[in-house]
């Protein structure tokens, strides 16, 4: 089963990513769209150019692979709901069981602001999580 957890940023989506990679029988994909989110946006992110060169650029190649099926029986793809640009192939999602990893919004934003000066509302994902969801 290929999983895909809907989370913005300070949700806690880390720790219920790594609680799955302790799974024999799951394989982990961490944000699987950041590096075609940073090429396709421009945006200055904390290690910008590493995560454009480890990851895969081409947001189609992305939406591909979290289609297909993974290695082992469950396949755990934890998603950055504003990584997520209009622009961005979703037919994958008819190929996963999406499930949306929600806090408390004051609390994201108090999380947030306490990482990052000035957050936009941009940053958090909320219009996102609720396009997708």
């Amino acid at each position: 089963m290929n999983i895909a957890m809907w989370s913005g940023p300070r949700n806690l989506s880390t720790a219920m990513m790594r609680s799955f990679s302790q799974r024999a029988d799951c394989t982990v994909w961490d944000e699987p769209f950041y590096a075609a989110y940073l090429a396709e946006t421009g945006l200055g992110h904390p290690m910008r150019e590493e995560v454009i060169e480890a990851g895969e650029r081409d947001a189609a190649i992305v939406s591909k692979r979290c289609a297909a099926p993974g290695p082992r029986a469950h396949f755990y793809q934890k998603h950055m709901t504003h990584h997520m640009l209009d622009s961005f192939d979703l037919s994958f999602l008819d190929c996963v069981r999406s499930v949306f990893l929600i806090r408390h919004p004051a609390r994201v934003v108090a999380s947030y602001h306490a990482k990052r000066e000035n957050p936009v509302s941009g940053d958090l994902g909320f219009v996102e999580q609720k396009r997708l969801f």
